[in-house]
């Protein structure tokens, strides 16, 4: 019989050259030269990963935050993207929606009021493999300066005893 040491794997090695010899009972040899073919079956989805993991806050929502890629050894899969539930690490996913590959923010993000959201995406192929596990990922709100805006009437301010100082901003 014939036993090979480790799994093949067709995205490594399509095929295998070897050569087989038999001696008989009278010491007979006969070798051949045979190819062996790996079948090329479907691998699962390993993870995902996107295209940045950083955004701007103030944005509108329904921007798109990031393209969203399977990684996959069947490099011509193409992939669907679903958020997963369930994790502790799932908590950012009710800010966000997917739209095909695109990472999208629901409303409009405030640095100060939440600065990091945590996601869980699941990657599945054309097969309906899926990746496994809990992949999560970070995304950071990038702080913008907040546009201080005047009022619209005439202020006055007034100063009492001793030094008074006045700091103004544009606006």
């Amino acid at each position: 019989f014939l036993k090979i040491n480790s799994s093949p794997n067709y995205e490594t090695k399509s095929s295998y050259k070897i050569r087989v010899q038999t001696t008989d009972s009278f010491s007979n040899r006969y070798s051949k030269a045979i190819t062996l073919s790996v079948n090329d079956i479907n691998d699962a989805p390993t993870d995902f990963y996107l295209s940045t993991y950083t955004f701007n806050e103030n944005i509108q929502a329904g921007t798109t935050i990031a393209t969203i890629y399977g990684v996959d050894e069947d490099i011509s899969d193409s992939h669907t993207f679903s958020f997963m539930s369930g994790f502790k690490e799932s908590s950012g996913n009710r800010n966000f929606y997917i739209d095909g590959n695109k990472l999208q923010i629901r409303n409009s993000p405030d640095y100060e009021t939440q600065s990091s959201y945590t996601i869980v995406i699941k990657a599945t192929d054309q097969s309906g493999a899926s990746s496994t596990g809990a992949f999560y990922r970070t995304l950071t709100v990038n702080d913008i300066a907040d546009k201080n805006t005047g009022t619209p009437s005439n202020d006055s301010i007034t100063g009492g005893d001793g030094i008074d100082e006045i700091n103004a901003l544009e606006g």
